[in-house]
């Protein structure tokens, strides 16, 4: 008895994800008026995992938002880079990054405080 060739692909979930710039209590420290460059990157997905950034009341923001997946070992890291005018009234203001790809459960989120 003979048996056909077959494919197995394994999916994985994404580690969470990871904003860059952020310091150790959570706080990105900036001045007002300058723009903002912000990186939030989810690694080791299997599909690519999408990444979004959203304002601390759950509103998506799309506008300033450019997104990358690069493959390394057969696993997917996706970077979305947000960019953002900076004012005297977002002291205090929370940024979240959320990823998920289609083995997660539920989406990871994590958050700054500026």
């Amino acid at each position: 008895m003979k048996s056909r060739k077959g494919n197995l692909t394994v999916y994985l979930e994404p580690d969470p994800p990871e904003i860059l710039q952020i310091s150790k209590n959570g706080l990105v420290r900036t001045v007002s008026g300058q723009e903002l460059q912000l990186f939030c990157i989810s690694r080791n997905g299997k599909p690519a995992s999408t990444v979004k950034w959203m304002f601390g009341n759950g509103t998506v923001i799309i506008k300033d938002v450019d997104s990358r997946t690069r493959e390394r070992n057969k696993l997917y890291n996706t970077t979305a880079t947000l960019r953002i005018q900076v004012n005297k009234e977002m002291d205090g203001l929370k940024l979240l990054c959320q990823s998920e790809n289609s083995m997660d459960y539920l989406p990871k989120t994590t958050q700054i405080t500026l």
